[in-house]
């Protein structure tokens, strides 16, 4: 007996319309008035992440309908956003940040500044004496 292989076909078609289209967020950053490139990381399909290398100066986070004025930003706050938002931060030293956006069901921001690398404390190179007998070349 032979399976008909137009129902699977069928079945595959549907399930691959059915997925989700990947789209980097539409949010545009600027930084004191000059654009930011923004090259999205994929975390999921409705979660993305960048890191940001910025300087001292006002951050504008905006989506491309938004008008009106912008509302403070806080950092390590999960922030709604909509088609209308608009977010400004006072980047108060030069640094990296994280900026994750969700853009699923319930879309949000949140800005997180990363922590620079303490320094790591200075080991001896030399091995210490031992009290033995010592060569002179």
């Amino acid at each position: 007996m032979r399976a008909h292989r137009l129902p699977a076909l069928s079945l595959l078609l549907g399930l691959t319309l059915a997925l989700p289209v990947l789209a980097d967020p539409e949010l545009a950053a600027r930084l004191d008035g000059q654009p930011l490139p923004l090259n999205w990381n994929a975390l999921a399909s409705d979660r993305y992440d960048i890191e940001l290398s910025l300087a001292p100066g006002q951050l504008q986070l905006r989506m491309p309908q938004a008008s009106g004025e912008a509302v403070e930003l806080a950092p390590f706050r999960r922030q709604p956003l909509g088609t209308d938002s608009i977010y400004r931060y006072e980047v108060p030293e030069a640094g990296r940040y994280r900026l994750i956006v969700e853009t699923g069901a319930a879309p949000a921001l949140r800005l997180l500044p990363i922590k620079a690398a303490e320094p790591e404390a200075a080991t001896a190179v030399c091995k210490p004496w031992e009290g033995g007998a010592v060569e002179l070349a």
